[in-house]
């Protein structure tokens, strides 16, 4: 069996490679981005630029169909930066 620190250097460098092919991207608009890349985007973003990120999942979930997993990330990213009453855009509130 391989020693754990060689069995994960190969995921850090493929996620830096895919964030490096992310950043070596044209400028192009979210309209002209497929769901995928502008998913992986979003994700891309919230360290350095949670706004921009933030933008991009809320674009994703106003497309037809969006990406299962965007719902998902925004809520537990909503967590994570303690976003307040941000659901309430997303998530449809019952009123009597």
């Amino acid at each position: 069996m391989m020693p754990h620190n060689t069995q994960s250097k190969p995921y850090f460098l493929a996620d830096e490679a895919a964030c490096e092919a992310l950043t070596d991207m044209p400028p192009r608009s979210e309209e002209e981005l497929d769901v995928v890349t502008l998913h992986n985007q979003g994700l891309m973003n919230m360290e350095n630029n949670p706004t921009q990120g933030f933008q991009k999942f809320q674009f994703l979930l106003q497309q037809n169909p969006f990406p299962p997993e965007t719902f998902g990330n925004l809520l537990l990213l909503y967590i994570k930066y303690e976003v307040r009453n941000k659901h309430e855009q997303i998530i449809p509130s019952e009123n009597p």
